[in-house]
């Protein structure tokens, strides 16, 4: 009888920590998404807005080697807000494709992307193509991003 308990609560157990991995995946998919619409010709603020809400208010951001400050500021969220409305309508063709998803336990997921598009600066009046393949590492908080690691291949 203790064996079929014990089997029982390791089933039990085993179905919910499995039930979580599809959850995180949708997620970070989401979460993909949602970025992807932020880098778009015709992306807008409301698609920046949509793209916070996957993060908590005290996000952290790093994005190597441009940006590499692992602080957490309690107005993080606007911080990133701030950072990312110059760049709004910036970019054309851009196009990105999802590489891989590695969920690791409830707290990180790593994304998988390569990206590219035309960078304009009508003020240069220049256009410069840029292509990545990235790596970004989302540490999730209560169901929010509370941190973003990004790092070029």
């Amino acid at each position: 009888m203790k064996n079929l308990i014990a089997s029982a609560f390791f089933v039990l157990v085993s179905v919910s920590a499995f039930g979580k991995e599809p959850q995180l995946e949708k997620f970070a998919e989401e979460y993909f998404a949602t970025f992807i619409a932020t880098q778009q010709d015709d992306a807008t603020k409301a698609d920046l807005e949509t793209y916070l809400d996957f993060m908590t208010d005290d996000v952290g951001h790093t994005h190597s080697p441009f940006f590499s400050d692992e602080k957490r500021y309690k107005d993080g969220k606007d911080r990133l807000r701030q950072a990312m409305l110059p760049y709004l309508k910036k970019n054309t063709g851009f196009k990105a494709e999802l590489i891989e998803i590695r969920i690791f336990n409830e707290t990180a997921i790593a994304l998988r992307y390569s990206h590219s598009a035309v960078y304009v600066d009508v003020e240069k009046g220049t256009k410069s193509p840029w292509s990545y393949v990235m790596m970004e590492i989302l540490e999730i908080e209560n169901g929010k991003v509370g941190m973003i690691r990004k790092y070029h291949e």
